[in-house]
């Protein structure tokens, strides 16, 4: 659960079920390219998303609620109710309410969840087929399935909901390798013309555990 949030944006993403039809696979790889292109082209996102994590062994649920901010230059901020992570593009604050504890580390290309490079690597390690259509809060959406190409994957599938239309990606359902089940639903997605700086910048609360591992 823990890198649920970070997974964020996690919703550049694509999934499971392997279907054979070569005009299915063709469809489902144009669809890839238009929304990977959508995700590129956007310089400042602002979304909301709701989270519902399933333990298969359990049945327990949890849920949650947030933010998510990205701006140019490797810059994001993501907000939930037990953490906040925040990066200027060099550096990596992430905030854990609960313990009152925060991690400083530099930015690593395995530390971001932008969107453009979550569709890059999914494209690359999944293969994509088109499942179907379906509505997601009233809007109609291409449902593509992902299956990893490879063995060792946590994730061997993921499902996700292509906007028919503006090719955004409103919902994600990830299914490990344990059969827990996390999906994301995005509720608000806006392309605001700017974000302001302070935003991509954490200042550490007074009186929280500093963990920095920059100089390690």
């Amino acid at each position: 659960m823990k890198k649920a949030y970070t997974t964020l944006f996690f919703f550049a993403l694509l999934l499971s079920l392997l279907v054979t039809d070569a005009l299915a696979a063709e469809s489902a790889a144009k669809i890839i390219q238009k929304t990977k292109a959508k995700y590129e082209s956007i310089k400042y996102l602002s979304l909301r998303f709701q989270q519902r994590f399933e333990w298969a062994l359990t049945g327990e649920v949890q849920e949650l609620s947030g933010l998510v901010l990205v701006a140019p230059g490797d810059r994001y901020r993501v907000e939930t109710n037990t953490q906040i992570i925040v990066s200027d593009g060099k550096t990596l604050w992430t905030y854990n309410k609960p313990t009152r504890q925060v991690i400083v580390d530099n930015l690593g290309t395995e530390k971001t969840p932008l969107l453009r490079d979550l569709v890059l690597r999914y494209t690359q390690d999944y293969k994509a087929t088109l499942a179907g259509e379906d509505t997601v809060a009233g809007r109609k959406c291409w449902v593509l399935d992902l299956v990893a190409s490879g063995e060792g994957e946590f994730v061997p599938h993921i499902k996700v909901w292509v906007d028919k239309r503006e090719y955004i990606i409103w919902q994600v359902e990830e299914k490990d390798a344990n059969g827990n089940v996390n999906r994301y639903r995005i509720t608000v997605f806006e392309e605001p013309s700017s974000l302001p700086d302070r935003l991509f910048h954490f200042k550490i609360p007074e009186g929280v555990e500093v963990v920095d591992l920059r100089s390690e």
